[in-house]
Order: structure tokens, then C-alpha cells, then sequence
């Protein structure tokens, strides 16, 4: 359940911050210097925005989620700092009392692992979870010239997409659409009303293909090797659903992705994800 009340307002952050780190001054100085860009970020960073995109896929029932805010608030923390493990960084909050501090915690009350996960799984519109049973992938064929990427499997994509855009249809923003929406109302419209973009500005997008750890033939339940059957079609179970096989020209071998989609958007603007 998450009630208005239970989501810090921004007014109040730059003024207990500053009534905190004055407190961690004599201890911390060197510290706190250490962090001056990533005060200066949050400082002016206004998540109220935010609560009005999140607050429908919380329970109306149950217990106050806390520290939605500040869960939020550390996220853009952990990717200033270059920080891309969510244990890691709990880790490092919990042992960093000022940038525990700057992200809005309590240093001796920062929410554990399970809690970053729960909050990042309300917001991914998405069915794939680990441990999905569902059929293999079948393994693409490598380009005759090692150099050379894979062909499009749907080399048309882009232009539907712009024709759908013109005739005023919608077009699906995929699981990652209220992250999107987030980053609208977060970033784009803010920086829209203070001048650093302009209305009639151009979109731009682009994918990012990340390796996936997980098995690309997924693991088999069946019991067709007991009876003998080495390769089979049966359904398994995949750790990354997701993720698919894919071709890397430069390291010249084939690897299982996932990809990740980085869009923006403006206040007239279609948000819009490729």
C-alpha cells in the first residue's frame, strides 16, 4: 500500500539533507566533498511526480510501503556512481553513512536487498520472470563473413512503427512502458519547463544488448535422456526468459542478450520506445 503520506515530498529532502551532512561534517568532511556533484544532482532532483506514475500498481491494502522515494532516489544514485548491482549497492549504503544519508535513509535503517527487488518488479509489465517454462530457442546461424552482423529479423520494424505513429495509432511501449513514463515526468517535462529542452525538439532511441549469464538452452525437466534422447524439443526452464541469441561481430561469437531500451519523451511529444 503506498498513501500519499507514505511518499517523502521533495520540499522536505534539500532541508533535512543539509540539517544531516551538517551533522556528519566533522566526521565526514572529506567524504561529503567526495559526493559534491551527486548532492548538487539530487538537491534539485523533484520525484513528487513520481508517485502519481507508481502509486496504482500498489496493494490499496496491507502495510505502508516506506521508502519508495528514497529506493527511487538511490537507484539514479547508484547509476551516477557506476554502481550496477543492486547487492553491491545496498552493501555499500549500508557501510557509507553519508551516501546513505544523500539517497534520504536512515544510515542505521537502509531497506535490505529484497526491498530494491520488490520495487523494481512492480514497474517491469512483464511475464518473463525467472524460471519460465516455455520451448528452446533455436540457435541462429553465424554470417558467412565473421565481421558482419546478423540480418534484421524484422527489417521493417522502424518504419511500421513511424506509420503507425502517423495514422495516430498507438504503439506499445513493451514491459519497460511505466519506466518510461517515469523518466517522462521525472526528467523530460521538468527540463522542458525550465528551458533545457525545447517543445519541438527531436526524439531519439536506441537499444542496448546486455550478455546474459543465464543458459541459452534453458534446463531441461523432460525425462527424454533417461529414455536415450539426447536433443529433444520439450519444454524448460529458463533463468532469463528474455534474453535471446545474438551475434557480436566484434568479439565474433554468439551470445545470449537481453535488450535494454533507452527512450525519451517531451511533454508533446509521443513517448515512444524502439
Amino acid at each position: 500500500m503506498l498513501k500519499t503520506s507514505d511518499w517523502s515530498q521533495h520540499s522536505l529532502y534539500p532541508k533535512n539533507l543539509l540539517s544531516s551532512l551538517k551533522k556528519l561534517l566533522l566526521s565526514y568532511k572529506d567524504k561529503i566533498k567526495e559526493y559534491s556533484e551527486l548532492i548538487d544532482k539530487l538537491f534539485y532532483l523533484n520525484l513528487d511526480s513520481a508517485y502519481h506514475v507508481l502509486s496504482p500498481y500498489y496493494s490499496n491494502t496491507g502495510r505502508p510501503a516506506n521508502y519508495q522515494a528514497e529506493i527511487l532516489r538511490s537507484l539514479v544514485a547508484m547509476v551516477h556512481l557506476k554502481t550496477y548491482s543492486i547487492t553491491r549497492w545496498v552493501k555499500r549504503l549500508k557501510n557509507d553513512r553519508v551516501l546513505a544519508t544523500i539517497c534520504g535513509f536512515d544510515p542505521d535503517d537502509v531497506p535490505g536487498i529484497g526491498t530494491f527487488y520488490d520495487f523494481l518488479n512492480r514497474f517491469w509489465l512483464s511475464n518473463n520472470r525467472p524460471g519460465k517454462i516455455m520451448p528452446p530457442h533455436k540457435k541462429p546461424k553465424k554470417p558467412s563473413n565473421q565481421s558482419d552482423k546478423l540480418p534484421p529479423k524484422h527489417p521493417n520494424v522502424v518504419r511500421n512503427i513511424v506509420d503507425r505513429i502517423i495514422s495516430g495509432r498507438d504503439v506499445s511501449l513493451g514491459p519497460q512502458r511505466v519506466i518510461s513514463l517515469l523518466f517522462s515526468e521525472v526528467a523530460v517535462k521538468p527540463s522542458i519547463n525550465m528551458g533545457l529542452i525545447q517543445p519541438n525538439a527531436k526524439i531519439t532511441s536506441d537499444g542496448t544488448p546486455v550478455e546474459s549469464p543465464s543458459n541459452p538452452y534453458g534446463k531441461k525437466i523432460c525425462d527424454c535422456s533417461k529414455k536415450g534422447i539426447r536433443r529433444c524439443n520439450c519444454k524448460r526452464r529458463f533463468s532469463d526468459p528474455s534474453a535471446r541469441w545474438s551475434w557480436d561481430s566484434n568479439l565474433t561469437l554468439l551470445m545470449t542478450i537481453s535488450l535494454l531500451i533507452d527512450s525519451v519523451s517531451s511533454m508533446e511529444l509521443l513517448l515512444l520506445s524502439i
